[in-house]
């Protein structure tokens, strides 16, 4: 009876909130409640009186919750006493209180152990599930959100099953693991697609778009994006059509479609108007901002950024206003070399940085401020935030940071020079990088991945068996059905055979998906070589500090040059999204200005010319390539320019009719091309054409006193074509 009366309450309260509005609804359940003489139904209609106030952020609210606890404690009835807690815990949560609301969360749960209320156990579970991912303590957050689907799947609610693979999900890319968080997604599309929740459905899908998106997988987040965006069309929800397009906009850029995804980012951004959602539109338009500055269009970027900072600052949204900061650091500090404006805003983000209970931020802006440090040549501020980074990788799960970053702050302590301490922290960095390598550390990686896939396994085979069962009930009602709509009876079956097909094939896909690990190792393979060489480079700087011969300091000094030069090149390579062909042009104008930023002390103009070439060059032959324009750079700024008042370097890349011409000009003295006794050629100058004939590529110098010298070098276009 009790049972008929809560539902009959749901339903009158759904009716006339859908007729009058909230307003309305709170008015009939004060005059049912006034009404009512039965205590226990009184408490009942007091709850949802309390939700009705929460809803309308009702100022009434909290003084009626406390007096609902205190009605429900004099007669005993727990069960109201917890619904008033959840009421109370969500203002305490609204109010920033999250340790109070942590507090009344878990006497809901524990009310409703004792009185064996699975259900309300599950939604105060849920609760403290998302306070504990509000306050960054992912590992716990986790930690209910499975038991809540544990509750769920005893309790046979498909829905809520659902919901709670979604929330699992999220929590499971927040740690960085793509896989068992693409698992889950897939895992509530499927329940989804059973149960008809078609909202949810939909959410899944941009859910596993986004997902594959920050994979890399643009052609999966392409599929997934398109189905969500055709099912939003269909349910005209602007809220998730703002969603969609700017994930659309951000697959665009990883293909580096530029002006397609600003398209799709001002959709996004008008979606987003048209919904009063301030937050998406900003975030739309912050992404706005990152495709020009992919496409060149640097200045047009830190405008809109500008633009992003206003509206954050309005929202007080200080973690994506931090990004904005960070990445007008960036700008400034990588394509316009203003180190001063650059320090400024990565000072701003660090600031913001201690406000918040994640430590990214802070590590990111310290790390970036000790580059910023050491290119000023202040190299003891340099060590000092680049240590105060290290400091803050102890303490959580950022032993690939640290390894990365001890490298770095080696290399400070070398320039400061103190080249024994820079060899000691290197030691610290090498040891650290193979104690992640440990036989032990990866068995107890191999067990904790095994015991999850053994849970998920059981979890995945109760929901099997509830779904079976649930179908058997629809198979016996359409039966029934069967002697009255015959036709009828027969299509539904179709659909529904059609739907059992899907879903194995859903499943298939999950299996065939799982431990593809080989495009990570590819990757960490690159990255240690990277690291290796920024070692070697180290090494040597330590060794040339203490051998006393110059002609021996020299030629280390000169090693280690290209040393440095490869590993930079190396990590230009890794930052292609396609590492067996890169777009020469723009690969090597990269690898131009990387080489005058690092080797110019002075003032030097650069002219640069590059066309759009529609073909890319071999990954193998681009090491080469960007050791050739290294030390063309490198010789220019250590020799041409002795005494040049105005010193210039000019370079650019052109399309012939079978051949690519690159083109690396300087003003300086020049010098003889032809070598005799009196005029050797350098080692360097060998290097040069000792890479061209291996690549067999065509090497001209022109050089002519007091007017410059010309390096041209000619590239057999049917070598590279697509």
């Amino acid at each position: 009876m009790l049972v008929k009366f809560f539902s009959f309450l749901i339903l009158f309260l759904c009716y006339t909130e859908s007729l009058l509005g909230q307003s309305a609804t709170i008015d009939s359940l004060s005059d049912m409640i006034a009404k009512e003489k039965n205590p226990i139904k009184k408490i009942d209609l007091s709850n949802a009186l309390a939700k009705a106030y929460n809803k309308s952020n009702d100022l009434r609210c909290k003084r009626h919750v406390d007096h609902v606890i205190e009605m429900a404690r004099k007669i005993s009835y727990d069960e109201g006493v917890g619904e008033a807690y959840l009421v109370k815990g969500i203002l305490h949560y609204k109010d920033g209180e999250l340790n109070e609301a942590v507090k009344v969360f878990s006497q809901a749960v524990d009310i409703f152990q004792l009185k064996n209320k699975p259900a309300d156990k599950a939604r105060a579970l849920n609760n403290l599930a998302i306070i504990y991912e509000k306050k960054g303590e992912l590992t716990q957050a986790m930690r209910y959100h499975n038991e809540v689907l544990s509750y769920r799947i005893q309790i046979r609610d498909t829905v809520g099953m659902a919901t709670s693979h979604n929330n699992i999900g999220v929590i499971y890319v927040k740690m960085g693991d793509s896989q068992n968080g693409l698992s889950n997604y897939l895992k509530a599309t499927i329940l989804d697609s059973v149960t008809g929740s078609y909202n949810n459905y939909l959410q899944d899908c941009h859910n596993i778009g986004d997902l594959y998106c920050k994979l890399g997988k643009d052609d999966l987040a392409t599929k997934y994006l398109v189905k969500a965006l055709e099912l939003s069309n269909t349910l005209k929800d602007s809220t998730i059509l703002t969603r969609i397009y700017l994930t659309l906009g951000e697959v665009s850029i990883h293909q580096k479609k530029y002006n397609q995804a600003i398209d799709y980012l001002k959709i996004s951004a008008a979606e987003a108007q048209k919904s009063g959602n301030i937050t998406w539109e900003s975030d739309a338009l912050f992404t706005i901002a990152n495709a020009l500055d992919l496409s060149g269009q640097s200045q047009k970027a830190l405008s809109i950024y500008d633009s992003c900072a206003s509206i954050y600052t309005k929202s007080d949204d200080i973690a994506a206003l931090a990004k904005v900061y960070i990445n007008k650091g960036n700008i400034l500090y990588e394509k316009q070399n203003d180190y001063n404006q650059s320090e400024k805003y990565f000072n701003k983000a660090l600031q913001i940085g201690y406000a918040l209970p994640s430590k990214e931020i802070r590590m990111e802006c310290l790390l970036s401020l000790g580059n910023i440090y050491m290119s000023k040549k202040q190299y003891l501020r340099s060590i000092d935030s680049i240590e105060q980074a290290v400091k803050l990788s102890l303490s959580g799960n950022f032993d690939n940071f640290r390894k990365d970053v001890l490298v770095i702050l080696a290399d400070a302590y070398n320039y400061s020079g103190n080249p024994q301490k820079g060899f000691e922290v290197l030691k610290t960095a090498i040891t650290l990088r193979d104690s992640l390598l440990t036989p032990e550390r990866a068995s107890q990686e191999i067990l904790l991945k095994y015991e999850m896939e053994k849970r998920d396994k059981e979890n995945l085979n109760k929901e099997l068996e509830i779904i079976k069962q649930e179908n058997k009930i629809k198979d016996r009602n359409l039966l029934i059905a069967i002697i009255l709509l015959i036709a009828l009876i027969l299509g539904t079956r179709a659909y529904l055979l059609h739907k059992n097909d899907k879903i194995s094939k859903e499943y298939i896909k999950i299996i065939s998906e799982k431990n593809d690990q080989l495009e990570k190792l590819f990757k960490e393979l690159h990255h240690r070589i990277a690291n290796n060489l920024q070692s070697v480079s180290s090494l040597l700087f330590l060794q040339q500090s203490q051998v006393n011969d110059q002609s021996a300091q020299r030629a280390l000094s000169s090693v280690r040059e290209r040393v440095v030069a490869m590993g930079v090149i190396h990590r230009l390579l890794l930052k292609h999204d396609n590492q067996t062909k890169i777009d020469l042009g723009e690969y090597a104008q990269q690898i131009f200005e990387k080489s005058v930023q690092t080797n110019s002390s002075q003032n030097i103009k650069i002219n640069t010319k590059t066309e759009k070439i529609s073909f890319s060059i071999d990954a193998d032959e681009a090491l080469p390539l960007g050791l050739i324009i290294n030390e063309v750079v490198t010789n220019a700024c250590k020799y041409a320019f002795d005494g040049i008042k105005h010193p210039e370097l000019s370079f650019s890349v052109s399309l012939l009719d079978n051949e690519i011409k690159l083109e690396i000009g300087d003003n300086g003295k020049g010098f003889s091309t032809e070598p005799n006794k009196q005029n050797p050629a350098g080692f360097g100058s060998k290097m040069i054409e000792m890479l061209c004939q291996r690549s067999k590529w065509h090497l001209r110098i022109n050089s002519t006193e007091n007017v410059g010298t010309t390096y041209k070098i000619l590239i057999n276009k049917p070598n590279y074509g697509y």
